[in-house]
């Protein structure tokens, strides 16, 4: 089975390139065997049914298709929606009519002032040649002319079509039973699809989507699929889809494909997928966009080379063809979590585009609703399987003919092998030369590249650079609290912070939450150090909204809610590792090795020595402060509790009796404690 697209109107090239896409499928078909079936699907634009054809390449292509080249060939006209104009002449070219129950055929003049005989011999020639609806109804559907009426003969039990001077002859001849007026005088013929079905027998079957033509031809649905390459070779293009998705990305890529599609130079996207998922919305608007292509002018290819869970399958199903590594998942849970809510808006969203795709929408669904059950059916008669929900199956037309077997279970998705056996996946490839080679295309991939700025914000934001950012950040920040000159590692620390968040923020996992977080946790930390040193509360806060803010940097969640997120949390908790094995390693050197290294050790004071350690706490020890008891003095920094006070001219250490007391405030000792004097306002 091939299907070949005609595009409406017959105007133009049309026809010499429908002629030429036959003659290449014909060249290919085997000799023995059945006969081949060239399914011929009318294409209607927005708003017009045919109209506009011209009668000249309408001929030219219908005696085509009854010459003696289709002869071996089964060929098939297949009307999704109305077909009128002289595109009708194509379709009457056809052994067999296809028509949606709903659609109408007929009023082949449409838009003609004047038929002239040449028209009308064309149409007569036709009809003639391939007998699906006789010659008086075919003219009767070209102008109006006197009445076409289907005639019953008694004597061979036969059924006529003629027109009302045939009538007239027949009835003089003949025993002439029941007269059913096709055509009324001075109209022209139109006519449903029910009725060139049910009352007249002109088409062979009824079909209003895909699946119900491949029923009736008896073929597999997947049998009928448009190859856009048929008009002239393939055309590749590649695009790529990687990490957590957000709107910035997909933006990107639907700005890329709309460009490319309105060249016209591409007929076949490749769209290379790993994505752990991130946003539904967006993700629904890149599979929308998707599912707008024309498969018979493009065809695109979803390739799920190690991951499209949750949201991301949405894009992949979104494609005409998914194919996957056998070892690849698709669908289960994502670096997001869908609510119950936005499954039931996904679930219409997914059945819009299985619509247009005209595929069951059951197991699509399932990857985003693992609540969803799907059961495996079986056609009693003809053996077809499917896999749906037991709310589609009730839709089917003969509904009682599908026997319900096993639930299939997609709760945490599928592998590239199980989808194939589903039939989600078309096919299963290692890499993508094996996708070129399964739809034979010749010449590589054009990859639609990202631009350098894109990529350097990519390769920041992965796991081992983002980590490397906050190592040297907070060891340069050590540097700069231990030192008291200015060194530049403050703006060393800076830049590294910046650029941590700003890569995390375009990857679209940080927001402007995390930013602020971070921001106010710097700001607690610095007022523990320079403002309310030693009550520490300010800065354990600090300290919590600082490590906060680089976990949820990293990761597109609050809290783990399923089993991906779960594995994606030991990621952001490495970045907090990362962030303070900086820390700590700076300290350690700055107290081990920097104050003896010729630089730094002009900005430092060399820490004492064991010995001279010893030294200071004798001499602390035989120190006595009970002259200062009872004495008053007015403290020097604030005592929280601990501080200085001045008494005379000697300024010491003390401590409050356990209050905050400001500084410049009036004091006096109370105690004295070997060498602590404790003071009260």
């Amino acid at each position: 089975v091939r299907v070949v697209s005609v595009p409406l109107p017959i105007t133009g090239s049309v026809d010499t390139n429908v002629m030429q896409t036959v003659e290449r499928l014909i060249a290919d078909l085997p000799v023995d065997g059945p006969r081949p079936i060239l399914v011929f699907e009318f294409k209607s634009t927005e708003g017009q049914a045919g109209e506009g054809s011209q009668f000249e390449r309408s001929l030219a292509l219908a005696r085509f298709l009854t010459g003696e080249r289709l002869s071996r060939v089964r060929t098939v006209a297949y009307l999704p929606s109305s077909l009128r104009g002289h595109a009708v002449l194509v379709a009457l070219a056809c052994e067999e009519i296809v028509i949606h129950p709903d659609a109408e055929f007929g009023d082949a003049g449409v838009g003609e002032k004047f038929i002239d005989p040449t028209v009308r011999q064309g149409y007569s020639e036709i009809a003639e040649r391939r007998r699906t609806i006789p010659t008086p109804v075919v003219l009767g559907m070209l102008e109006k002319k006197s009445a076409v009426y289907k005639v019953k003969i008694l004597d061979n039990d036969g059924v006529r079509y003629v027109t009302q001077d045939e009538l007239e002859t027949l009835q003089k001849e003949s025993s002439v039973g029941s007269v059913e007026t096709v055509i009324a005088d001075g109209e022209v013929g139109r006519f449903t699809g029910n009725d060139m079905r049910k009352k007249y027998g002109f088409a062979s079957h009824l079909a209003a989507d895909r699946s119900e033509l491949a029923a009736a031809l008896q073929v597999p649905s997947s049998a009928l699929q448009t190859d856009p390459s048929l008009s002239g070779g393939w055309k590749p293009l590649r695009i790529d889809l990687k990490g957590p998705l957000h709107a910035k990305t997909i933006q990107w890529v639907m700005r890329n494909l709309q460009e490319r599609r309105a060249s016209g130079d591409v007929n076949i996207i490749c769209v290379w997928i790993d994505s752990p998922g991130g946003s539904l919305r967006d993700a629904q608007r890149l599979a929308d966009f998707l599912a707008s292509f024309d498969p018979a002018t493009v065809r695109t290819v979803a390739f799920v080379h190690e991951q499209a869970l949750a949201d991301a399958a949405l894009v992949a199903l979104a494609c005409d063809h998914i194919v996957m590594h056998e070892s690849a998942k698709i669908g289960g849970p994502g670096t997001s979590f869908i609510s119950g809510d936005e499954q039931a808006a996904a679930r219409g969203a997914i059945q819009e585009i299985a619509k247009s795709k005209q595929i069951s929408w059951s197991l699509p669904v399932a990857m985003i609703d693992p609540a969803l059950q799907v059961f495996r059916y079986t056609h009693e008669t003809t053996g077809e399987v499917r896999y749906l929900s037991a709310e589609e199956a009730s839709e089917l037309k003969n509904a009682e003919a599908w026997k319900r077997g096993g639930e299939v279970s997609t709760a945490n998705g599928l592998t590239g092998r199980q989808a194939e056996e589903l039939k989600l996946a078309r096919y299963l490839a290692g890499s993508i030369d094996e996708v070129r080679q399964l739809y034979n295309i010749d010449e590589p991939f054009e990859l639609v590249r990202p631009n350098w700025a894109h990529v350097f914000i990519e390769s920041l934001a992965s796991p081992k650079i983002a980590g490397l950012l906050l190592f040297v950040a907070w060891f340069a920040l050590m540097i700069e609290f231990m030192t008291p000159a200015f060194t530049g590692a403050g703006v060393i620390s800076g830049v590294c912070f910046v650029l941590y968040f700003w890569s995390q923020f375009l990857h679209g996992t940080a927001g402007w939450l995390e930013i602020l977080l971070f921001v106010s946790g710097v700001s607690c930390v610095v007022v523990e150090i320079f403002v309310l040193p030693g009550f520490g509360i300010v800065g354990i806060t600090g300290g919590l909204l600082i490590v906060s803010s680089i976990v949820l940097a990293s990761q597109t969640f609050v809290i783990p809610r399923n089993a991906y997120q779960l594995e994606q949390l030991p990621k952001s908790l490495y970045m907090v590792i990362a962030a303070g094995s900086g820390a700590i390693l700076s300290l350690t050197l700055m107290r081990r090795y920097l104050p003896n290294a010729p630089v730094f050790k002009r900005m430092m004071l060399t820490p004492p020595d064991a010995e001279r350690m010893e030294e200071i706490s004798q001499r602390e020890s035989l120190t006595d402060f009970h002259h200062l008891h009872g004495k008053r003095g007015v403290t020097t920094t604030p005592l929280v509790p601990a501080g200085k006070a001045q008494f005379g001219d000697d300024i010491v250490d003390v401590m409050s009796d356990g209050e905050l007391v400001p500084r410049g405030t009036a004091v006096c000792v109370t105690e004295i404690r070997g060498s602590r004097i404790v003071v009260r306002s």
